[in-house]
């Protein structure tokens, strides 16, 4: 999948998200998870069409980090209505598991362009973000680690393919 295909798989979710909320009822819980739902589905390909024109690896991690969490946002709602039962879960459930698969991706997409940090610090910063982990020794994304020889050398393909890997995705960016 290349940058094109995603941001049209994007755009496709957020019409299936449009769908979805025009189909909710208008009562108060219909209007409030389906306005919910709308911001966070449409921002998703927006924000990843940001991150497409993003001037600085910083601010290409920083945009697909807006894009991993409206993506997560819409698990959230989507969540939220399948179990309040209000919506048909034929409706909800592939919409679930394409708003996972952005989430990965989005993750992917961050930590691979991360793993170009100059400063070694700062990578493992955003790798701990991005995991919501902390400590040095996050999944095994250290590439060659050598005690007491300098820095440490990070392949950011091993390090995209182990993290996509570990969240059951098979197909890596």
């Amino acid at each position: 999948m290349n940058a094109d295909d995603l941001k049209k798989r994007t755009k496709r979710f957020a019409l299936r998200i449009l769908k979805l909320v025009s189909a909710l009822p208008n009562t108060v819980q219909g209007r409030t998870v389906g306005g919910q739902l709308a911001r966070a589905g449409t921002s998703v390909g927006a924000n990843y069409r940001g991150a497409k024109r993003a001037r600085s690896t910083v601010e290409f991690i920083s945009k697909m980090g807006l894009v991993e969490e409206e993506a997560d946002e819409c698990c959230y709602w989507l969540d939220l209505l399948s179990e309040s039962g209000r919506s048909p879960l034929q409706a909800i459930v592939p919409l679930r598991q394409e708003a996972s698969e952005l989430v990965a991706i989005a993750i992917a997409s961050g930590l691979s362009n991360s793993a170009w940090a100059a400063d070694e610090e700062d990578f493992e910063r955003l790798v701990d973000q991005s995991l919501g982990a902390s400590g040095p020794t996050l999944i095994g994304v250290r590439i060659d680690d050598k005690p007491g020889v300098g820095a440490t050398r990070r392949d950011p393909v091993q390090i995209r393919e182990r993290f996509m890997l570990g969240l059951g995705v098979r197909e890596a960016l």
